[in-house]
């Protein structure tokens, strides 16, 4: 779905506006967040990431100052590009004052924003703004865009609340198309498990598909004293477990580490207390009780390239976090990956924990760990796109 902002304080102009994007793309397939004051607009900028902003130039300073309409050019174009969430966006600017249009034009086109004259009868304003709807048409496609490893973790999806369409390739991406109510999305599985497949194919997702959100479902190990096989874990901060050097048969770790942002991490604290003891995520899998009595955690993870089974090894890793819960081969470079991306959409992984790490490692758990991760994401999904 289309986000659009809409900065406007006189109605007929932000009919004309909403009417022109709706025409475009239909009803149904934009939701829009309207401003009439440069404080309101403030906000929306720098809370919530846009396909496209339209903007006045002459508005009130605050929702309180209807009578007081002066020129916010200079402010609307600094708050764009200082925003992480719309530095990258379309933006639009439209002003019913021929002298601003003339007076503002090389600083707009330098920042990247079409700036036009706005005529009621005329069609110039029109047809700039349809050039842009043109480029967010070819660009963004999707709400959200799911990461997966293995046929098995992707599959579980097709026993999640949400509609499960076709498999297709974008753009060299091997995609399954998912949607969840009016939310569209797809569950891209990379060529190979592991942290550089993870990391390459998020990267490309994320600019070629230009999700509002990215995120990880699927299977990992966990580390016995903090969780037991059945918990689902929810990546709170993590890193790579093994970026560091040796010094002989001493490793010294490179720790750096990335994390939840804090709106995401409160929206799937609330989550996860709202949907305690989470039997909906458990209905009709029949594991075992010891499994299926294990909670949902947001709880800190690592990454590395290679799959262990040594308790040695594992007790290697776990002292690197006193917390340290979960371990697989792809999350921290899905993270890494958003961090580094222009646009940031929102970005969480969640895994069930399916062994222990060590010699009695099996596949028993997999299908029910595949299943509950599924349906928390989409869950969780819903959650932070609502």
């Amino acid at each position: 779905m289309i986000q659009a902002l809409i900065i406007e304080d006189t109605k007929d102009k932000r009919d004309a506006f909403v009417a022109e994007i709706w025409k475009y793309f239909g009803a149904d397939e934009v939701k829009f967040t309207l401003a009439g004051s440069l404080s309101a607009a403030t906000k929306h900028i720098f809370e919530t990431a846009f396909d496209i902003i339209v903007t006045d130039l002459m508005m009130p300073r605050r929702d309180s100052d209807q009578e007081a309409e002066v020129d916010v050019s200079e402010e609307i174009l600094s708050h764009v590009k200082d925003s992480s969430k719309n530095s990258k966006t379309a933006v639009v600017a439209i002003s019913q004052f021929s002298d601003i249009v003339e007076e503002r034009r090389k600083e707009f086109v330098e920042a990247g924003i079409i700036l036009v004259h706005f005529d009621e009868v005329g069609t110039g304003w029109r047809a700039s703004l349809n050039v842009v709807l043109q480029r967010i048409e070819r660009k963004t496609a999707f709400d959200f865009v799911v990461v997966c490893a293995l046929e098995k973790e992707r599959n579980a999806f097709r026993s999640a609340d949400c509609e499960v369409g076709e498999l297709t390739m974008i753009a060299d991406l091997d995609c399954l198309h998912l949607k969840i109510g009016s939310l569209k999305g797809v569950c891209v599985k990379p060529p190979r498990m592991g942290l550089v497949d993870a990391s390459v194919i998020s990267a490309r997702a994320i600019e070629v598909l230009s999700p509002r959100l990215i995120s990880m479902a699927g299977i990992c190990a966990g580390f016995s004293g903090e969780v037991d096989i059945g918990a689902l874990v929810v990546s709170d901060v993590c890193w790579e477990h093994q970026a560091g050097k040796w010094a002989g048969n001493t490793f010294k770790l490179e720790h750096y580490d990335i994390g939840l942002e804090n709106d995401v991490r409160s929206k799937l604290s609330q989550l996860i207390e709202r949907t305690a003891p989470h039997q909906k995520y458990k209905d009709n899998l029949f594991p075992g009780e010891d499994v299926l009595r294990q909670p949902i955690l947001l709880k800190p993870t690592v990454t590395g390239s290679a799959v262990i089974a040594s308790e040695d090894r594992i007790g290697e890793i776990k002292v690197q976090h006193r917390k340290l819960a979960g371990l697989d081969m792809e999350m921290f470079g899905l993270y890494r990956a958003r961090e580094l991306s222009a646009s940031k959409p929102i970005c969480f992984g969640a895994k069930t924990v399916v062994d222990l790490a060590d010699s009695s490692k099996g596949d028993t758990a997999h299908q029910y760990g595949a299943v509950l991760s599924a349906r928390f994401v989409v869950d969780a999904i819903r959650e932070l796109l609502s």
